[in-house]
Parts: structure tokens; C-alpha cells; sequence
């Protein structure tokens, strides 16, 4: 009899310390962690890596990992909720067949009436080349959709996110746009340096090339310093000869252009897929620096 209660303890005993450790796990469910605004979700599971998750949903590894927030895709934890809006390829118009990109000379497209009240001015006729691939606006800063675009590419073309042009177009649902569809892009406004009080620089537009022309802006420095800017890639011990040198004003800001240079001093073609410029002091004391994604290395990459 005294066994048969030990026994009983032990099994009372072991399922308490079962429900303990799955109380304990780390358990994330999608309704609690869902990303707010976000249609199209994935959660990570064991075993996830972003390169699956890309194949999986046939999106691009580097572009899932920026749409993200993800610096080292290496690092994603169980649980996490991953949201893809944006990043899949425009969609035939209902009840339309699939279709190659049109011809050069010209092709069948699907009309969709643009909004009648765009709730922001666009950013005027661009044209943009990238992967092959021209993206080009009117006078108003319209861009007609082509076969194969996704927001997040069209957005990365013209220097604004997905969400920001889904949400100057009212697009509730960011992978559910249609070859044809006419997309207000609004202007590009300067990457945003990091918050708070140390030195920072921000970079417009923020995809460039080798040979292109960027605004580099700079924060938080001391007033009446002698600022030297680089072109840097610290993973790689990268850094470039002094591209210019600025003086900040008595607010400790400045404003300069700088011609983005196509190889490293030793030679290298600058090919790596982001790259930052860095503003530095005279005494290397004071220093901030902000990254851009590079042209080049996105013009290689084939247009999925």
C-alpha cells in the first residue's frame, strides 16, 4: 500500500514538473505576437532560417531581412512573427490571366482607378534604373505597376518604404497589387539618424552607386567642428580616403554632397550590399554613420 502511494506521488510529482517546464518554455502563440497591421504573417518555427522562409514564400532573403528589421539574419528567434506585406510580386487583375512583362514596344495592361484624393503630393517624374529593370513616374509622381513588382522593390527604387506607399494609396492589403495599377510615390525624405544626442548622419537618397551623388546631413556634433567623411564597411575593415571635409554650424549640423566613389583604394570594386559613409572629427572622437544599400550589388541580383 505504501508503494502504491509513493508511486502515486512520483507520478503526481512528474506530471507537475511537465506542466512547470511547459509553463516555463518560451512559448509564442500568432494572436499575441501578431505584427500589428501586417495581413501576411509568418511565425518562426524550429529549425526556420530567413533563407527558408524566403524560398518558402519565393521573396527575396535580403529584403525580408530589411523589411524586418532583422541586422543579422542569423539571429531569429521561435516565436518571432515575421510580416511579408509588400514583398511578393504584383498579381494579375481579377478574372485576368497571368502575363509576361509586356514587349518594349508596348503591351496590354490592366487599368485600376488611382485614388481621387491622394492625401499627399507626389515626388514629381522619375526614372530610376535597377536589376534591369526602369521604374519611371509621371509629372504627379505616379508609377504604373509592371508584371513582377512588389512594393517593397518599387518603394526601394524611389527611396520610401512598403508601408509608406501602401499607406499614401490606401492599399489595405500590400501584396495585393496589379500590373497596371497606378501608385502615387511621394517624396523621398532623408534616412533618419539615431536618436538622442550623440553624432549622427543621415544619407538621401539611401539606395546609391558607385559614381552617384548623395546628401549627407549631420547631427549632434560639436558646433564649429571640422567633420571628414568616409565610405566605410567596418565588417569588412573597409574605409575609403577622406571624401570631403565639412564644418558644422553653430547647432553642430551640416549639409554636404558627395560623390559616392566605384572601388576602394586598394582597388576593390565596392560591390558589398550595404555600405555606410561615416562622419568623423579631426580628433576621430566625434563620429556617426549611417548605411545605404548599394546599387550596384542590387543591380547584380536578378529581378525574381
Amino acid at each position: 500500500m505504501r508503494n502504491s502511494f509513493s508511486s502515486k506521488i512520483k507520478i503526481l510529482a512528474l506530471a507537475l514538473s511537465v506542466v512547470m517546464a511547459l509553463t516555463a518554455f518560451p512559448w509564442h502563440g500568432k494572436t499575441a505576437h501578431a505584427v500589428a497591421g501586417c495581413i501576411n504573417q509568418h511565425q518562426v518555427w524550429d529549425g526556420d532560417t530567413i533563407s527558408g522562409i524566403a524560398a518558402k514564400y519565393r521573396v527575396d532573403p535580403y529584403e525580408l531581412a530589411a523589411a524586418n528589421g532583422i541586422t543579422n539574419p542569423r539571429f531569429i528567434k521561435i516565436g518571432d512573427v515575421l510580416c511579408l506585406d509588400g514583398l511578393v510580386s504584383a498579381q494579375p487583375a481579377t478574372g485576368q490571366p497571368a502575363q509576361n512583362p509586356p514587349p518594349a514596344t508596348g503591351g496590354p495592361i490592366v487599368p485600376v482607378t488611382p485614388p481621387t484624393t491622394p492625401p499627399l503630393i507626389g515626388g514629381g517624374a522619375q526614372s530610376v534604373n535597377l536589376s534591369g529593370r526602369t521604374y519611371t513616374t509621371d509629372a504627379s509622381g505616379y508609377y504604373t505597376v509592371q508584371h513582377g513588382d512588389s512594393l517593397f522593390r518599387v518603394g526601394l527604387a524611389f527611396g520610401v518604404t512598403a508601408a509608406q506607399l501602401a499607406a499614401v494609396n490606401g492599399i489595405p492589403n500590400a501584396n495585393l497589387i496589379v500590373t497596371g495599377q497606378r501608385i502615387l510615390v511621394p517624396p523621398a525624405t532623408p534616412s533618419a539618424p539615431v536618436p538622442g544626442s550623440i553624432p549622427a548622419v543621415s544619407i538621401q537618397p539611401d539606395l546609391a552607386g558607385p559614381g552617384d551623388t548623395v546628401t549627407v546631413r549631420g547631427y549632434n556634433y560639436p558646433p564649429n567642428a571640422t567633420v571628414n567623411l568616409y565610405l566605410e564597411k567596418t565588417s569588412l575593415n573597409r574605409k575609403s580616403n577622406i571624401l570631403t571635409s565639412v564644418k558644422t554650424d553653430a547647432n553642430g549640423t551640416f549639409t554636404t554632397s558627395i560623390v559616392l566613389p566605384t572601388a576602394w583604394p586598394d582597388g576593390t570594386p565596392i560591390n558589398t550590399r550595404t555600405v555606410s559613409i561615416s562622419g568623423r572629427s579631426t580628433d576621430n572622437v566625434f563620429w556617426g554613420m549611417n548605411f545605404f544599400i548599394n546599387k550596384a550589388w542590387l543591380n547584380a541580383q536578378p529581378v525574381g
